[in-house]
């Protein structure tokens, strides 16, 4: 009699070992290290490199900024779900979330929150590598649409106090204006990519070009034309860039 409840105790302490450490094994495959320290410069390149953010300041319109963002959003979406496969079908599993996509991804960040209030170590020490590198992920990925909404916002209200258009008041900010005409700054290159960092975008899908940067200027300039109207105005500020840039740097 003793054998047996000796026995029905073990496996009885087997299956709750089980129960804890199955999961965590399973839910951890293919993971980099909860221990490994997040280096943000290292994953941005992982998912296809960034176009980082830019204070916009000048004398005449108030200042902004617009925060880093994905050079190419699809792209990254697809390495994260690769690379933390495991820890994406743990978020699911628990919360009952949908596959991970741009629609979802506001429940995946719901969710993370969540995870770092139940989670003792996100808790009460340093978050674990793959919750800090997921909110990073979905924070540069939200940021597209946000710099749409703040760049949208200036553009209204400066248009309709000064009458200006979209294109002259964007130039206020990326040139620096000289008795014989604009020249683009230090900051214009950087700045010019967000103002445009949507239509980069589809061009680096469409066209297959590599991040827009000094060497790949002249690949971009020749797509350009192939570029549809939905974006006309970005087309616009590229194309003035472009021809600005060429001759500030002659």
């Amino acid at each position: 009699m003793k054998k047996q409840f000796k026995a029905v105790i073990i496996a009885l302490f087997a299956l709750i070992l089980l129960t804890v450490t199955v999961p965590r094994v399973v839910f951890s495959v293919g993971l980099p290290s909860d221990s490994k320290a997040f280096n943000s410069s290292e994953f941005e390149e992982l998912l296809g490199g960034v176009y980082e953010e830019q204070r916009f300041s000048t004398t005449k319109f108030s200042s902004f900024k617009l925060d880093t963002v994905l050079a190419d959003r699809e792209y990254a979406l697809n390495i994260i779900k690769k690379t933390f496969k495991s820890f994406i079908s743990e978020l699911a599993l628990k919360y009952s979330l949908p596959e991970l996509t741009g629609e979802t991804i506001s429940d995946y960040n719901d969710a993370l929150l969540k995870y770092r209030e139940s989670d003792l170590q996100a808790a009460h020490g340093r978050p674990p590598y793959k919750l800090t590198a997921l909110s990073y992920f979905i924070h540069l990925y939200n940021n597209s649409e946000s710099n749409r909404e703040t760049l949208e916002q200036h553009l209204k209200i400066y248009k309709e106090s000064f009458g200006i258009s979209d294109t002259e008041f964007i130039k206020e900010y990326l040139y620096e204006s000289k008795p014989t005409g604009y020249r683009t700054t230090d900051k214009s290159f950087g700045m010019v990519t967000l103002v445009v960092a949507d239509m980069l975008e589809y061009m680096k899908t469409e066209f297959e070009l590599d991040l827009l940067t000094e060497g790949t200027l002249s690949q971009y300039k020749e797509r350009l034309q192939d570029v549809p109207e939905d974006f006309a105005f970005q087309k616009k500020v590229l194309d003035e860039f472009i021809r600005i840039y060429s001759s500030s740097n002659k």
